[in-house]
């Protein structure tokens, strides 16, 4: 998984925002676009693909999240009780890192 660029992905939500709202004013109103599909594509400028990525990137960014909020999850569950014996507890910790570092290195 490549890293998160949170800038971009704004770049990206704005751009796809601002193409819905065009595609939706009144035909022939200021600012209205047409539903197109160039050959060749283009990324910057068709509606699906700029939506699309915008999409892409929602749910790249809800995935890394449930990895991080396993983590956390399972963190704050050992250090409520740092010194347990619990073998669950540190099972949990451990698979929840574990499942995090191999997310970020599965695309390196």
């Amino acid at each position: 998984m490549s890293e998160i660029n949170i800038v971009l992905f704004e770049v990206h939500r704005q751009a796809a925002h601002d193409m819905i709202c065009a595609l939706c004013r009144p035909r022939g109103s200021q600012g209205h676009r047409d539903w197109i599909m160039s050959i060749p594509a283009q990324p910057d400028y068709d509606p699906d693909l700029v939506i699309g990525q915008a999409l892409r990137d929602y749910g790249e960014l809800l995935l890394k999240w449930d990895k991080v909020q396993a983590v956390l999850t399972a963190a704050e569950k050992y250090f409520q009780h740092p010194y347990s014996e619990d073998y669950d507890e540190r099972l949990d910790l451990f698979n929840a890192i574990r499942a995090y570092q191999e997310m970020e290195t599965k695309d390196v």
